[in-house]
């Protein structure tokens, strides 16, 4: 990370503390002295920003990588770190609670204890193999398991046609649940809920070494908790059941590995606008029906966080294990996420701040900016114990979990920077201090599609043409941009298929021009939307990548293809993918919902079946085959045909 130097500090200070007189009739002229400070201290806008700041190496914008996280240590200690995140009003807060400066605040260190598809049924298509991915559709090779709407419906597949065994309402006008895991005889979904304690009736006060907080009967009104609910299926016509987990804040993502579910929750801390604060308004709540039907409350003394955090947010990490009973205790954390990514190992996990950055303008004049970086966390995995490892940061946003990528003990980034160019960034995930990086690739693009694959990495960027960027990482010191191929349109997702293939879904696009005086086409700088398409990549040489093929839909066609790998059927082993799509050919009054497609040895696309079962919800239908049968599930109906011959037999409704 760039550090400001020291003369620019107290000068960023001394602005704010002006600010601070200013806003609270400090009775001086501030116009003046703002002049004055600012006289050799500028703040760029934006526009600026652009123009005046070069883009740095990415390797040096890290100085993280042996930064210790701290216990939050007493109440008081807490409220003085959120203190300092500006959750509360003004200076009346602090004298209030005779809060400490942040400075004094313990600072120990804490000591705390590619995915392919080649069974004979389809599983759900994730980025790294054997890490599950929670979706609304789970296959077993028995029995299909399907989510919408809160109703989960179980399906036995052994017969010609398929049997509905048992409809189960899950969702209740208190809990919504959205996808889920399955492992055997258990079965987790996964949801959330709210959670409203205006009425609660305990006022016992919570910490004795801070007699001054006062607990209240109108905490926050609404705490969203992440549900898991933990199901008995051994008799699939009357899933049991046995637990259910909540943990607070939102669900950034989980997985599965084995039986062990790892899960992370970003809480969001309340503006404190008046003087009570009680546990549910600061503190991180559980409750775990395997131990008590209680919500239980954190405590700050096992609370952490990052020394320089400035999110009002707790970042909840935890996992169990499905199949047992043994109670679940997340550990908290100051701070937030947005991404993850996981392996059997490692869980990392990214969030995206505004950074101070230093720019020397000339000999006499010093300059202070905020561009965006991104912390990338990284936890150790060994079964039920995660321990957190170090933080590496680099320049610019992660667009998904598909820019993060553990191989060989190297972390490899795809950051992007609108203005100053997108990069990959090699880190050793031992010490997380970056190794080596290439930038400054396709400014004034975004970054809208990343794929690692061994010792090859993908990115595709898009303005008016999708550049297609290939590099070779077999040296992670010497990161290679080796190819690069401009074809209009983007890739939203990437799959490879072995090590000849890249499959891109995305959408195809023709850039607009206009004639001007002489009669010449000039470009509009803008692009119209043709509809969704799918391209066929020849990545076989790393220095020559070749589009072989694209299959363009109409327009006005869209698949959530584009935006959810998981609506993606993959069977790497016949060459298949479907997925739901919604076409509408007008000319024919035809409308199609979902597609089979197979790369020939030809390296065509083949479309091997169109599925015009109507659905009203595109984004919740799927594909998945077992016992030689593909399946099409949609609100109501499922679609049968024979696999991998892909023949319409008939459709059942429910």
């Amino acid at each position: 990370m760039i550090q400001l130097k020291r003369s620019v500090k107290q000068k960023i200070v001394s602005i704010l503390l002006l600010f601070i007189i200013a806003s609270t009739g400090g009775g001086c002229d501030f116009d003046s002295l703002l002049f004055a400070s600012m006289q050799k201290l500028k703040v760029y806008s934006n526009e600026e920003l652009v123009t005046s700041i070069s883009f740095k190496d990415l390797t040096k914008t890290n100085e993280k990588a042996d930064e210790k996280i701290a216990n939050a240590g007493t109440y008081k200690q807490l409220l003085s770190i959120l203190y300092s995140m500006n959750i509360f009003p003004n200076e009346e807060h602090k004298t209030f609670w005779n809060i400490i400066d942040k400075g004094e605040i313990l600072t120990e260190s804490s000591n705390s204890n590619e995915s392919f598809n080649n069974t004979n049924h389809s599983e759900t298509n994730t980025q790294v193999s054997g890490v599950d991915e929670a979706d609304i559709i789970k296959n077993d090779g028995y029995y299909i398991y399907y989510l919408r709407d809160g109703m989960l419906s179980i399906i036995n597949t052994s017969k010609e046609l398929p049997d509905i065994v048992s409809k189960t309402m899950i969702s209740d006008n208190y809990k919504s649940f959205y996808d889920m895991y399955i492992s055997d005889d258990i079965l987790v979904v996964c949801g959330g809920k709210y959670v409203d304690f205006n009425n609660r009736s305990d006022d016992s006060k919570s910490y004795s070494d801070y007699s001054d907080i006062v607990e209240t009967n109108y905490a926050n009104p609404l705490n969203f908790f992440t549900v898991y609910a933990v199901y008995d299926i051994s008799n699939r016509k009357n899933p049991i059941l046995k637990r259910t987990i909540e943990i607070e804040g939102s669900e950034v993502s989980s997985r599965l590995i084995g039986d062990n579910l790892y899960f992370v929750t970003n809480k969001e801390i309340p503006y404190i606008s008046d003087f009570s604060v009680n546990d549910y308004k600061i503190l991180p709540m559980y409750k775990d029906t395997a131990d008590s039907t209680e919500i239980k409350v954190i405590q700050p003394a096992n609370i952490l966080y990052f020394p320089d955090s400035i999110d009002a947010q707790y970042m909840l990490v935890g996992t169990f294990d499905i199949t047992k009973n043994d109670v679940v205790v997340p550990q908290a954390y100051l701070g937030s996420g947005s991404n993850i990514y996981m392996n059997t190992h490692s869980l990392y996990i990214s969030r995206e701040k505004n950074q101070p950055r230093y720019v020397q303008e000339s000999s006499s004049s010093e300059a202070v900016a905020f561009s965006l970086t991104t912390e990338i966390y990284r936890f150790a995995i060994d079964g039920m114990d995660i321990k957190f490892v170090g933080i590496a940061e680099v320049d610019g946003y992660l667009i998904n979990q598909y820019s993060m990528d553990e191989y060989n003990g190297i972390l490899r980034v795809a950051s992007g920077n609108y203005s100053y160019g997108n990069g990959i960034i090699t880190i050793d995930i031992n010490t997380m201090k970056p190794i080596a990086s290439i930038s400054g690739l396709a400014v004034d693009e975004r970054i809208y599609s990343v794929r690692f694959m061994g010792d090859v990495g993908y990115m595709v960027t898009y303005r008016n043409v999708d550049p297609l960027f290939v590099f070779d990482l077999s040296d992670p010191s010497k990161p290679l941009k080796t190819g690069e191929l401009e074809i209009p349109g983007f890739s939203q997702y990437l799959h490879p298929v072995g090590d000849k293939y890249l499959v891109g879904f995305g959408r195809n696009t023709e850039e607009r021009f206009y004639l001007d005086e002489a009669g010449k086409k000039v470009s509009t700088g803008s692009t119209k939307d043709l509809g969704f398409k799918i391209s066929l990549f020849d990545v076989s040489n790393l220095y020559n990548p070749k589009e072989v093929f694209v299959k363009a839909y109409l327009e006005g066609s869209y698949s959530p293809a584009s935006y959810n790998p998981q609506s993606i059927m993959v069977d790497v082993k016949n060459n298949l993918f479907a997925f739901p799509i919604f076409i509408d050919d007008y000319r024919y009054e035809n409308r199609r919902y979902g597609t089979v497609v197979m790369i020939s040895p030809s390296s065509e696309f083949i479309t091997l079946t169109d599925v015009d079962v109507i659905t009203n919800n595109i984004h919740d239908a799927r594909f998945c085959y077992t016992n030689g049968k593909l399946y099409f599930l949609t609100d109501s109906v499922i679609a049968v045909y024979s696999y991998p011959e892909c023949s319409f037999i008939n459709q059942v409704s429910y």
